[in-house]
């Protein structure tokens, strides 16, 4: 029985793998940060960002990139700021 267990258990963690490789791309990608100025102060305004994805972490040409700018600028607050990377550039 505790074979059986261990069997079932083992087959439902592949189908939960299985299920994830096969798994698309979100449509919306959440990402937070931290934002100081120069003086390591928290920053604290509407601010133009641009986020790029690169192929690997050593670079190399951009896979995909967003502007928030003008009427899309980031809201920080105290620093703090929260982005959801393809809601401008759908992300492909």
């Amino acid at each position: 029985m505790k074979h059986r267990i261990i069997s079932i258990a083992a087959l439902l963690t592949f189908v939960a793998i299985a299920h994830t490789a096969n798994a698309e791309v979100p449509a919306l990608l959440p990402v937070q940060g931290v934002l100081a100025d120069v003086d390591e102060a928290p920053v604290d305004d509407f601010v133009d960002m641009t986020f790029t994805l690169y192929p690997s972490e050593f670079g190399g040409i951009p896979i995909w990139s967003e502007i928030y700018d003008g009427d899309e600028q980031v809201d920080v607050e105290q620093g703090f700021f929260s982005v959801y990377l393809g809601a401008v550039t759908p992300l492909d």
